[in-house]
This record gives structure tokens, sequence and C-alpha cells, in this order.
């Protein structure tokens, strides 16, 4: 297997010894993730509802190929058409709507949350305070579990941002962290 360190040319955009370097490299590693065509990885850059999916997919070895469309925004050829598909059926993601799936918005911290909670079958009743996480939203118990878990972290300010899009070093880190906790 080709290690992220011997292919350290590919991504000159990452910096060595900064926190996302390691879960980078497990999942380039794990294969899980790759880097863009033109030889970046782009860690700050946010991910899609779709690449997100695709990732829980990869990692969990889902079925990529699933042809059982349940999403008429989720076209048969996308690269996460399978993915969605799996992880639907395995209850794992739900739609924006009954029919929606909006597979190219941004993906928010707090969704991708309440989907590792499901793939990863995350447990955990922490009680903690982020500040910008109220019992009353849908992902609270997601982002308590996901905590309690040691699959997320919150900012130094006490906050977890639920409602702003990941990006793809965060997600990596996310990974990792459900993949060995």
């Amino acid at each position: 297997m080709q290690s992220l360190k011997t292919k350290a040319a590919l991504f000159p955009d990452l910096k060595n010894k900064v926190w996302y370097s390691e879960p980078i490299k497990q999942v380039f590693d794990r294969k899980i993730v790759k880097g863009f065509p033109d030889g970046t990885y782009r860690p700050n850059a946010t991910i899609t509802r779709a690449e997100a999916v695709t990732f829980i997919g990869r990692a969990l070895t889902l079925d990529g190929e699933n042809p059982n469309g349940k999403f008429r925004d989720v076209p048969k050829d996308s690269f996460a058409a399978g993915y969605i598909n799996s992880a639907f059926e395995k209850g794992y993601i739900k739609g924006v709507t009954a029919k929606d799936f909006r597979p190219n918005e941004p993906i928010k911290r707090g969704d991708m949350a309440l989907i590792m909670k499901r793939a990863f079958n995350l447990s955990g009743t922490q009680q903690l305070s982020f500040t910008d996480v109220p019992k009353t939203k849908y992902y609270y118990e997601a982002v308590q579990a996901a905590y309690a878990s040691n699959v997320v972290k919150g900012y130094k300010d006490n906050t977890f941002r639920p409602e702003k899009s990941i990006t793809r070093a965060e997600s990596a880190e996310f990974l990792t962290n459900a993949l060995t906790q």
C-alpha cells in the first residue's frame, strides 16, 4: 500500500505535523479519500453531502454499485449513487425531503455527527455544554454521542458549530476517530 508519506509531492497544500496530518494520512492509506486531479488535497475545502456519504461508505465497505435509487436528485451514474443508496437502505441517512438528498450541498457538522452516530452505532450520554447545540435541535443526541465516543471535538470557545460546513480535514479526523474507537 502506498502511503501518503511516499506521495507527499502529490499534496503540496498539506502541512506536516498539524492537527490534520495523521487523520488525512490514515484515511488516504485506507483508500477512503483521494486527492484532486490537480495534485492537491485541499484540507480546508468543504465536502458535499455526496462526498461525506461516499467517504463513510468506503470506510464501512458499503456497496458502491447499489443500483436501488431512492432519491430523484441522485443520478444513477453519480460517483456517490451506490453509497447513498446503500447508506439509505441501512438507515444511516435520510433525505432532506422524502425524495431529495441534495448531494451537491455542503454537509454541516451537525448532520455529519448524525450520520456518524447511525453508521458507527455511537452511543453515550455525556452531557456537555456546547453553547451552540441546544437540546431542541435534531442533531443534539448525535453530537452528544459522537463527542462521548471521542469521534468529534468542539472548538476552544466551547462551541461545536453544527451549522458550519465540514472540511475535508475535519471529516478525515471524524472518520479516523470513528474507525479507531
